[in-house]
């Protein structure tokens, strides 16, 4: 009994470390939350999405929209609209607290730390409650998040409504029939179609949920699908999710989110799926590595020519390719939802670093420690397991810990004062200058039309070459520094450079 005692006691001691360092890293990540923002475009069809709800001009935003997908060369610069999920989450904060970056961070962020709390529920009884400890704090450490929590997107909340319609198809599904009753069956039924539809107005690829339940259903029905006491229970997800996005249908503009994944889906497909699959073979190693300019700086080491976090990503591929296996021959639905979401992306024309595959990254964490588990150390270095898992584990947080402080460090010294994204010195005062000495119907070619758009309210669009621009002829051109200098020679030659700064110039084509 002692004995028992003092494993117990031990275990306790492990889970309030984990706990400790797990709350650590979260509190870390929100004071560093700040109020820039790269130039990626997305952050500003989000928000300005949101903001034309608020000030009720949705019409003016889907017309501007309109005209920047229309006439940009590269044609698609975005959606018309996104799902509307995200800019209904962004709605209440703006509508209290104006446009405040930090804030809509913050909202944002709490989807993140929701996220911790689903995946222990979901992988506690794959791989103990202390093991998922151990991956929550890899998972919350992880340089990659730590970098990704400055963007004002979508993937985060879509992350936590993927997790919770996964562990409500846990609950429902995967326990004893018996241990649930009617009413409480019917509720978490009811939930998980709330949940499933939230996660594909939040981000449209999640509709592969649909085809994930599907199959559990089948599975675990079998014969008695055609009972009359199952049916009801079979479809009452699907009418949720069905009458859910007629409803917002009346309320809202369809979201044209669903043209831009159709977009050359089938144009050049097999050398497009080949590079996909090459891709995402190697864009997890991301997960392990700061995309920060302290990565950049100190810790993109070269091992051989190789990448120190690719070499990260092979070493951990093998003990994923093991869990992975070992889940597949144990029938998980996790094995399902992982490959229905690759196969989605690999036919999917565009690509996104890791934010696409956001949603996968706790599986992927999953496999590996399933592969850890499942090889026997203790017959190979005499050291058990579970043993290994752990010290991997806090060594991983170590590493992290020191990537994310690095992080910090440059950011404050020698990159504190780097001109970059639209937050900073110059593109604020480029924007400021173009709100003042612009007219409101004036059109403006930029390289981040969204942006652009998005603070200054110009209609823009993106022009990348010089016999584009001879078709279209906006009223103005902003030229950034360090772009196409045949460009950059051809507005020089021919029209007046009305405004300089150390980023920009800006010339007048005609009135």
């Amino acid at each position: 009994m002692k004995k028992i005692g003092e494993i117990v006691k031990g275990k306790n001691r492990i889970k309030s470390l984990l706990l400790f360092l797990i709350v650590s890293s979260v509190f870390l990540n929100i004071l560093t939350l700040d109020y820039s923002h790269d130039w990626g475009g997305d952050f500003a069809g989000y928000v300005g999405q949101a903001n034309a709800l608020v000030n009720d001009n949705v019409e003016k935003f889907i017309k501007d929209s309109e005209f920047r997908c229309m006439f940009s060369e590269s044609k698609v610069i975005g959606p018309v609209a996104y799902p509307w999920g995200y800019p209904l989450i962004l709605y209440f904060p703006i509508k209290i607290f104006g446009i405040n970056f930090l804030i809509l961070k913050v909202v944002t962020f709490i989807f993140f730390i929701a996220s911790l709390f689903i995946i222990y529920f979901l992988f506690k009884n794959e791989i103990s409650k202390i093991n998922s400890l151990l991956l929550i704090l890899i998972f919350s450490a992880s340089p990659f998040f730590f970098s990704f929590k400055q963007n004002v997107l979508s993937d985060i909340p879509s992350l936590f409504f993927a997790l919770l319609s996964l562990l409500l198809i846990k609950v429902i599904y995967y326990n004893d029939v018996n241990k649930l009753s009617h009413k409480k069956e019917f509720f978490l039924l009811i939930l998980l179609g709330l949940s499933i539809f939230l996660s594909l107005f939040i981000r449209t690829n999640l509709i592969i949920l649909l085809p994930l339940m599907f199959i559990v259903q089948v599975l675990k029905y079998k014969k008695t699908i055609v009972n009359k006491k199952y049916i009801f229970h079979f479809l009452l997800p699907y009418l949720i999710v069905g009458f859910s996005y007629m409803l917002t249908t009346i309320v809202l503009p369809i979201s044209s989110y669903s043209s831009v994944l159709s977009f050359g889906l089938f144009k050049l497909f097999p050398i497009r799926a080949i590079r996909n699959i090459y891709f995402y073979l190697y864009v997890f190693s991301i997960f392990w590595g700061n995309c920060s300019e302290f990565s950049k700086l100190m810790m993109r080491a070269n091992i051989y020519g190789l990448d120190l976090f690719a070499v990260m990503h092979g070493f951990f591929s093998v003990f994923f390719v093991v869990g992975f296996l070992h889940s597949a021959k144990e029938k998980s639905f996790f094995v399902f939802f992982f490959l229905i979401s690759i196969v989605l992306f690999i036919c999917f024309p565009y690509l996104q670093g890791l934010r696409y595959v956001v949603t996968l990254i706790p599986f992927y964490l999953l496999f590996i420690f399933k592969g850890i588990l499942k090889i026997k150390f203790n017959k190979i270095i005499g050291v058990s397991s579970r043993k290994i898992l752990y010290y991997v584990s806090l060594l991983l947080f170590l590493c992290f810990f020191i990537q994310n402080i690095g992080s910090i460090v440059v950011g404050k010294t020698k990159y504190a004062n780097k001109v970059d994204g639209p937050f900073s010195e110059t593109s604020q005062e480029l924007f400021s200058y173009l709100k003042k000495n612009t007219s409101q119907d004036s059109i403006i070619s930029f390289f981040k039309p969204r942006v652009l758009y998005f603070f200054t309210k110009r209609k823009s669009f993106e022009i990348n070459s010089v016999p584009y621009f001879q078709k279209v002829n906006p009223n103005y051109y902003v030229f950034y520094k360090g772009g196409d200098q045949k460009m950059h020679l051809f507005l020089k030659n021919n029209y007046k450079l009305i405004f300089e700064n150390r980023c920009f110039e800006v010339f007048k084509i005609f009135d």
